[in-house]
């Protein structure tokens, strides 16, 4: 399912996802376990961070790279990402060579590997081979984490609310669900 919207409520049960990429402001978290010790990470980035490998964001020059399994994008040969591209950080392929992967928006890294791979598990790019990229990588804060005790709700209740920039769900324990009051 990864997310759904119910008038002023996001359900998300699939880690790895970004919740919106406009401005929210939340009035409570709830989530809800399945098992005693299931957690919850939910990050936020600063769109406004400019690209430097001090502030930890990036944005690349043209790339070649192939698009696999729709979630992994893998650079050419000699071609490196920087070491800053982490795993949870938030990447976009913001210029393509063809253009159908622009649209997609920001996705969550899930695994960034050997600095030539950069994987979103919940991605839907549209695979390609050997096409030129531009991008942007966004390293991301702690906004919200929840821990459930004796598998009871665990709660965080902000009352007129909290206002945060865009919101990610990083990590969600097995068959747990994320309850976000807007």
């Amino acid at each position: 399912m990864s997310q759904t919207f119910y008038g002023n409520i996001y359900i998300c049960d699939t880690a790895g996802t970004v919740v919106t990429d406009k401005p929210i402001l939340v009035k409570k978290v709830v989530l809800y376990p399945n098992a005693d010790g299931d957690t919850a990470l939910l990050k936020f980035w600063d769109p406004q961070t400019k690209y430097d490998e001090e502030s930890g964001t990036y944005s690349s020059s043209t790339i070649k790279g192939t698009i696999t399994s729709g979630t992994t994008l893998t650079m050419a040969s000699g071609t490196l990402l920087p070491n800053t591209v982490l795993d949870g950080d938030v990447f976009k392929i913001t210029n393509s060579e063809t253009g159908v992967n622009e649209a997609h928006g920001a996705e969550v890294v899930t695994t960034a590997g050997n600095n030539t791979v950069v994987v979103c598990a919940n991605a839907a790019w549209t695979n390609e081979a050997s096409k030129w990229y531009h991008f942007i990588s966004y390293p991301t804060r702690t906004a919200f984490a929840l821990i459930s005790q004796d598998v009871n709700l665990a709660e965080l209740d902000f009352g007129d609310g909290f206002w945060l920039p865009n919101l990610t769900l990083e990590t969600l324990s097995s068959s747990a669900k994320v309850y976000i009051y807007v």
